[in-house]
């Protein structure tokens, strides 16, 4: 039976502490990925917002949530198709998370310096066990993996979060999949803390993977909720 609490920060709580205690890993990772092509895609502010012209999908941003940037320099803030080999610090951060992503065939829309990215998907990928639901409503259900039912559509108004976490890496991935006019997506939020070996300082100067700092971990990914509601409604 799906664990329901009516304290939706309880839930988050909980939620948390089951996935962080498990060190709960995803699947099988493809390597393969290829862009959207960039000249669908532009940045308009006032409101902030990046948009696909073909799709008319709106990816409103919060600039609280995605700076500063550590990626080598504003100018590389927006990475797309025509400039994601270019040289610049958090290029193997970025690469090394989409290969983390279990789907099978990965479209990359942009990435939005090293903390956020969005990739279009074939189908919903309801496989995937999602470690909890929420919705607009800011409702929140923790899936228990051994009860998920593999049937079960993703609605409109609803997104599937799972957590990728590793530890050796000190990274956690935290992939919302949502659908936009009728297409699926995956938000996908990177979590990196601090770590001898990258070339960039990390904005998380906590332990993002260990248990004793689930606050710190908590309000950030409900901070990346209250962005990817705010995604759903402007392509309602």
């Amino acid at each position: 039976m799906k664990y329901v609490d009516s304290n939706k920060h309880n839930m988050m709580k909980n939620s948390i502490v089951i996935m962080l205690a498990a060190l709960l890993l995803s699947g099988c990772a493809n390597s393969n990925f290829d862009f959207t092509d960039s000249s669908e895609l532009s940045i308009q502010e006032n409101p902030y917002e990046i948009i696909n012209s073909k799709t008319n999908i709106k990816y409103p941003l919060r600039e609280d949530l995605l700076s500063p940037n550590y990626t080598g320099g504003y100018k590389l803030n927006f990475i797309n198709q025509s400039n994601y080999n270019h040289q610049y610090a958090a290029y193997d951060l970025i690469k090394a998370s989409i290969n983390q992503l279990p789907f099978k065939n990965k479209r990359v829309e942009f990435v939005f310096a090293d903390k956020f990215m969005v990739l279009r998907l074939d189908k919903d990928n309801h496989e995937w066990a999602p470690n909890y639901s929420l919705n607009i409503k800011s409702d929140c259900v923790v899936e228990l993996p051994g009860e998920w039912n593999s049937n079960r559509k993703l609605q409109n108004e609803d997104f599937w979060r799972n957590l990728i976490i590793s530890p050796s890496k000190k990274r956690v991935l935290c992939v919302d999949r949502v659908m936009l006019k009728g297409n699926y997506y995956a938000i996908v939020y990177i979590i990196q803390s601090d770590k001898k070996s990258y070339p960039f300082p990390a904005l998380y100067h906590w332990d993002a993977t260990q248990p004793e700092l689930l606050p710190n971990t908590w309000i950030t990914l409900e901070g990346f909720a209250d962005m990817t509601r705010k995604i759903i409604v402007a392509n309602r």
